[in-house]
């Protein structure tokens, strides 16, 4: 899987499609002073993601590296130490997560309508603001019934998603996440919580605003409720496989909803999408 961005929400990556964009370890506050607030942008598909203050900063290093040197590193992000031929810690940082072995990260994010760098004047708009990062596998393991979905065709890995339920008290859904092999951005997840499954679809299209060429099904747990969920998955992974997108720009969707509410909103610009000349 490259990058899931989920209910404008999670954005789910690989360390190996970050790209550090910026990075400044200072802040001008007046009077010729300054404050020591790690700020960097990173880019990830489409999308820019902001990380700004020492404890959001540290929070992203530890999913890359868990035992990394605080001291050290934060010598070198003030500038007070250099890394080997010189390197900024901006080349520095991008062969951190060049080297994680983190697996997949999932960042909590908010949505920035209007955004000025520090010490700039320049402005970005839309971007995504860190509130957590994870690394997957951080709450549980794949588990009986799900692990027997592993085998399909398509199937990248496991996470846990955090989806609004009316009818589920958790925090978390253990999601399995089918990729489309034409295209990174289209996916198939299958939500399981104590007594269904849920079979969404998704296409991920950054500030464009994500899209579900299918109503999100459930599958209750009774006799024989592996072969109708096999059956379901093989066909919603069909329909996003052939779904044809165009350009039209929806925005991000801001405010907390439950699933069933998102769903239909997304499912609802699919169809108008279908409806619209490319």
């Amino acid at each position: 899987m490259a990058k899931l961005f989920f209910e404008d929400k999670f954005l789910f990556t690989e360390p190996k499609d970050i790209t550090v964009q910026e990075f400044s370890a200072w802040r001008r506050t007046g009077e010729g002073k300054r404050k020591f607030v790690p700020f960097c942008v990173l880019k990830i598909g489409q999308l820019d993601l902001i990380i700004e203050g020492y404890d959001d900063m540290w929070k992203f290093l530890d999913c890359l590296h868990p035992k990394l040197p605080r001291n050290a590193l934060n010598a070198c992000m003030k500038g007070d130490m250099l890394f080997e031929h010189g390197l900024l810690f901006h080349n520095e940082l991008q062969e951190l997560i060049a080297e994680s072995e983190a697996g997949y990260i999932r960042f909590d994010v908010s949505v920035l309508g209007r955004f000025r760098f520090p010490n700039s004047n320049e402005v970005v708009y839309d971007a995504l603001k860190m509130k957590h990062c994870v690394y997957n596998g951080e709450h549980f393991d794949i588990q009986n019934p799900l692990s027997q979905l592993t085998k399909l065709n398509g199937y990248m890995g496991m996470m846990a998603f955090p989806i609004k339920l009316k009818d589920f008290d958790g925090e978390y859904v253990p999601t399995l996440v089918f990729a489309d092999s034409e295209n990174d951005n289209r996916y198939t997840l299958v939500h399981a919580t104590p007594d269904y499954f849920l079979v969404s679809s998704s296409i991920s299209r950054g500030k464009r605003g994500n899209i579900r060429p299918t109503r999100t099904k459930k599958v209750i747990f009774k006799e024989d409720y592996m072969t109708p969920l096999v059956d379901l998955v093989i066909w919603v992974r069909k329909e996003v496989a052939k779904y044809e997108d165009n350009e039209v720009d929806f925005g991000l969707l801001a405010g907390e909803m439950f699933f069933n509410e998102r769903d239909s909103i997304e499912y609802n610009r699919s169809s108008i999408l279908s409806a619209t000349p490319p």
